[in-house]
């Protein structure tokens, strides 16, 4: 009877965190089906280690030394020290995502919105450079994207208007930067702020300006998360000076080739993109990996970039440009397909280091959008690159 009211607990339990899972139920629920589920694990174990030692005990003498009751007692101690083991992990199996908080309010800027995003709030609609962002992917689901800032500013901030009367949204917060996007030296979207007043929508402007501490004190009082700044920087700086001192005295590739692509479907073609150097990837990864970025020898000289990239239509230079390692960022299926295809037309290509060691990775881009995930994707690229 106790086993099978054992199994029936455990049961139970399983079918109160599907039914947590299901329903999207918050943290404490979770955290309380975990418990149970581990409880039931706990009590089932002490059961069997019962059930072994009272057989043991009914043995004769003869029987026991045949099959020694210490190796039912291994056995069943192996089983309660799982349990104790999954017990001592709950929190980290009953954990869950934390689901953000919709606010209404508009915000015009990735950093701002990655900020909001990690104090656990999510604006009713975002103007970021969606396109160079991968974060963006998953926060599109949940946030309407009103176009990137520099769209916003030419069409004179209408779509924001639109949705903001739409929604009956009153609060607008401006990132302000210098540059605000390096790839854009003329962009300043405080610049609409007038534009947005003069239709009685209360708009913040925040400076960011290098200094993530200020930046996230300022948001998280704007946005009423004053208690969960401190712990949020906190974790960032603890993660950053963790990977600064994994990535110290270790060697990494030298010439990097930074590829970005676009597939299109209806056409079967790959439209190719080189980083050029100079740009956010060698300010804020490769820099601090000692690599260098040989973006600039895949084209003829004199050739200007246009917002950091370099458009190109083939591959064969690479020869030429002979990189350790080839990074790919975006549509990687766009820029394996193109490599694909160039290995057929100029076999010679296999012969690069990069292709020769399968040094090709796919690796999320970095515009200082991602601000507090900055620590974890230096540490993708210092994996990957190293030597």
């Amino acid at each position: 009877m106790p086993q099978k009211m054992a199994k029936l607990f455990i049961i139970t339990s399983l079918f109160f965190l599907l039914f947590c899972f299901i329903e999207g139920v918050r943290l404490p629920f979770v955290v309380a089906s975990g418990i149970l589920i581990l409880i039931s694990i706990l009590l089932f174990s002490l059961n069997i280690l019962r059930t072994m030692l009272t057989k043991g005990e009914s043995r004769t003498p003869a029987r026991a030394l045949n099959k020694p009751v210490h190796k039912k007692l291994a056995t069943a101690t192996a089983i309660l020290a799982a349990g104790i083991f999954l017990f001592n992990t709950a929190p980290c199996m009953a954990s869950a995502t934390q689901i953000p908080e919709k606010a209404d309010i508009i915000i015009i800027g990735d950093r701002l919105v990655d900020i909001a995003y990690n104090l656990g709030v999510l604006p009713a609609a975002m103007s970021v450079r969606c396109s160079l962002w991968p974060l963006c992917d998953t926060l599109k689901t949940s946030c309407q994207v009103l176009g990137c800032p520099n769209c916003l500013q030419k069409k004179k901030a209408k779509p924001l208007i639109s949705f903001a009367k739409a929604h009956q949204i009153k609060k607008v917060i401006i990132e302000k930067g210098n540059p605000f996007c390096a790839l854009v030296p003329e962009l300043h979207p405080e610049k609409i702020a007038g534009m947005l007043e003069n239709q009685g929508l209360s708009v913040t402007v925040v400076e960011y300006s290098h200094d993530l501490a200020k930046t996230v004190n300022q948001m998280a009082a704007i946005l009423g998360k004053a208690d969960k700044a401190q712990m949020l920087l906190d974790n960032y700086e603890k993660n950053l000076a963790k990977v600064m001192k994994n990535i110290e005295k270790k060697n990494f590739a030298k010439r990097v080739v930074i590829l970005n692509g676009v597939f299109q479907a209806s056409s079967g073609k790959s439209f190719l993109r080189v980083e050029s150097p100079g740009g956010y990837a060698d300010q804020f990864l490769l820099s601090a990996l000692k690599s260098i970025n040989v973006g600039h020898e895949m084209v003829k000289s004199g050739k200007k970039p246009a917002k950091g990239h370099y458009s190109i239509r083939k591959l064969n230079r690479l020869i030429v440009t002979a990189p350790d390692a080839i990074i790919i960022t975006g549509d990687g299926f766009a820029v394996q397909k193109a490599i694909a295809q160039a290995l057929v037309q100029s076999p010679g290509l296999a012969n690069i280091p990069a292709i020769k060691n399968q040094a090709i990775y796919n690796l999320p881009g970095f515009i200082q959008s991602s601000l507090i995930e900055y620590p974890s994707i230096l540490s993708q690229w210092a994996f990957v690159l190293e030597r």
